[in-house]
């Protein structure tokens, strides 16, 4: 009688520990389900990607984010650390701004509290909210790029007094749906010979195309995921040098010195790649351009220029950081920053410092 009563006992404990089971899985389901629903946020894409670069504004609207001492001393106020990238996240009022101070690293700020694609207005809730440290062997990131919910960053060997960065470099991909804790994506590109000055990716055929540019992108490299789990890995498909430019009608065939690249795709399937580049010596002295070209990816890569543009600029210099932002199938913006963070310095008893990032918006 006590081992029958013992053995209900065990079947309902069991059945119940199955129910609680079935719930838990249920329940973490739900999670995976909601996180993959996060992360695979769709991008825009653009019904005529042209006439909407034709259409920025080429005066800007000045943010501003306060980083105050939130940053070690001197980080991003010499030549030797500065910043290189800047991109706004779909729908928020996020940057990711990548830069060079004792580490590779991306600034995460957050302007006013948007959650929509629409041009932001300088806020006094504006912050520094996190700053991602990549790795100190490779200190310099360049120019960055986000899809979806996922940055790519290249970050390469410092660059020394002959100015010539990167001999050999990294890109890294992040989950960035939650800005102030990204998670780090466990494929990694190994470039042992070439820089990642800029670096930007597309999703295509159930996969993710990544280009990156080497020194001063004169050199485009093309690598395709395996599957559209960017934890899949990436295989080099093509490489592209800037002598092998076509014009539109029209156009030149000048191939600037772009510190920043997009990827856009187009209602019709077609892509679209956007560099930004200034073409001064100096920093503060020259043009701000943004050009437009068109890209063919198959057994060959052909990429044509067909438009480009001048930007004036208020505190901000495209040689330093420009991003494109796709806003809707309609709206193209960009977003660029300076060298360095702004410092105001008030002096009554004692000196005070205040750091902020500027953030020239065109929309």
């Amino acid at each position: 009688m006590f081992c029958f009563l013992a053995l209900c006992l065990l079947q309902l404990a069991g059945a119940a520990d199955e129910a609680c089971s079935s719930e838990l899985d249920g329940a973490s389901l739900l999670q995976s389900q909601s996180r993959t629903a996060k992360k695979d946020l769709e991008m825009p894409v653009v019904k005529d990607v042209k006439k909407s670069f034709r259409e920025i504004q080429t005066s800007p609207v000045m943010l501003v984010a306060p980083v105050g001492n939130s940053l070690p001393p001197n980080s991003y106020t010499t030549t030797s650390q500065h910043m290189q990238g800047v991109q706004r996240l779909q729908k928020s009022s996020y940057f990711a701004v990548s830069g060079n101070s004792e580490k590779s690293e991306v600034l995460f700020l957050k302007v006013g509290d948007d959650r929509t694609n629409e041009p932001l207005a300088s806020s006094s809730e504006a912050k520094l909210v996190n700053v991602l440290k990549i790795e100190k062997e490779f200190s310099h990131a360049g120019g960055i790029s986000v899809w979806g919910n996922y940055l790519v960053v290249g970050v390469e060997t410092k660059c020394p007094i002959s100015n010539w960065c990167g001999e050999a470099s990294r890109v890294y991909f992040y989950d960035v749906s939650d800005p102030e804790d990204p998670q780090q994506m466990t494929s990694v590109i190994q470039r042992p010979d070439s820089s990642a000055g800029a670096s930007a990716m597309v999703e295509i055929d159930g996969g993710f195309l990544v280009v990156v540019g080497g020194w001063d992108s004169e050199q485009l490299d093309f690598y395709k995921s395996k599957s559209s789990d960017l934890n899949s890995g990436f295989s080099k498909t093509a490489t592209w040098n800037k002598k092998e430019l076509l014009a539109a009608p029209g156009m030149d065939t000048e191939f600037g010195k772009y510190q920043n690249l997009n990827m856009v795709k187009q209602a019709d399937g077609k892509l679209f790649l956007v560099g930004t580049t200034h073409d001064g010596l100096t920093p503060g002295v020259g043009h701000h351009w943004a050009d437009l070209f068109s890209l063919e990816y198959g057994k060959r890569v052909s990429i044509k220029k067909v438009a480009s543009r001048q930007f004036d600029v208020t505190e901000s210099d495209f040689q330093a950081g420009a991003g494109l932002f796709i806003a809707d199938e309609e709206s193209l913006m960009l977003y660029s920053i300076p060298f360095n963070v702004k410092q105001v310095k008030k002096t009554l008893w004692t000196t005070y410092r205040e750091n902020f990032v500027v953030i020239d918006q065109y929309s």
